[in-house]
């Protein structure tokens, strides 16, 4: 199209029954404000969460680790006892090896629960080392180039398409390692999946009106729910140094607990000896 017939009545710039009012703008804002939902849960989800993942495990996930330790230690020492007591009740002497037998079966729920909790600290601390924080002008490259494969990969904006599925997921484990130049690479070899602007008669666009309006209310109940999920919930209190010291106190004490409960019966154990 000439630049001189822009706008010209008399060089339309489609079909006659093309959607040109209202109907066709409160469409492109729906499918805008859908795609900048679904851009942000992606950011969320890929970016933000594996960070605040990895500072909850250093500032309290360590603690809370400990403290199962502790709880652990409690549990196993205060069982002990008590088998070793209904031993003697019986009139029987109790077996090391079996007391430590019955332990682990009795508490196998409680170990795999500690080992699954020191296994997730692990893995938040060395993704920690893998978060390396990035230049502002890579940063906002990195967030533009993001928001225009969300737009052309998106399974909600392209459903029942398995190429662009697939290719949003190897955006998104980009994406998730700040890989600028992974990301680079892949819009590059991946616009010739540029949609086409054909325009939509009236009834095309009330059809995808009503469907793009469905989409949207799922999608802002899908990104109420992200903002609920934990720990994005709690990504201010976890800049709020005071907060998390009273959370690290809270749970220090309890640990200091745990220690004198097992100390405790563990000294009961040796006694009954």
């Amino acid at each position: 199209m000439c630049p001189e017939h822009i706008g010209d009545p008399g060089h339309p710039e489609g079909p006659a029954d093309s959607a040109q009012g209202p109907v066709l703008e409160q469409l492109r804002q729906v499918q805008g404000e859908t795609l900048e939902l679904l851009t942000e849960m992606d950011h969320i989800t890929n970016q933000v969460l594996p960070r605040l993942k990895a500072d909850y495990a250093v500032k309290i996930g360590v603690y809370e680790t400990e403290l199962l330790k502790a709880r652990l230690r409690a549990l196993r020492a205060k069982r002990k006892l008590a088998l070793i007591t209904a031993a003697a009740n019986r009139g029987e002497s109790a077996d090391e090896q079996d007391l430590e037998s019955a332990l682990d079966q009795e508490l196998e729920d409680w170990s795999l629960k500690v080992q699954a909790s020191v296994r997730d600290l692990e893995s938040m601390m060395n993704r920690r080392i893998g978060l390396m924080p990035m230049t502002a002008v890579d940063s906002r490259e990195l967030t533009r180039v993001h928001r225009l494969l969300v737009k052309r990969f998106h399974p909600d904006l392209h459903p029942m398409d398995r190429r662009r599925a697939e290719l949003f997921e190897v955006m998104q484990s980009l994406y998730e390692q700040g890989d600028l130049p992974g990301l680079t690479a892949l819009e590059r070899s991946t616009r010739d999946l540029e949609d086409a602007d054909r325009p939509l008669t009236e009834d095309e666009a009330a059809v995808e009106l009503e469907l793009a309006l469905s989409q949207l209310d799922q999608t802002r109940e899908a990104y109420q729910r992200l903002c609920e999920e934990f720990p994005y919930s709690i990504r201010f209190q976890l800049e709020d140094p005071a907060w998390v010291c009273s959370q690290v106190q809270n749970l220090e004490e309890q640990i200091t607990h745990e220690e004198q409960v097992a100390q405790k019966y563990e000294a009961r154990v040796e006694g009954s000896r």
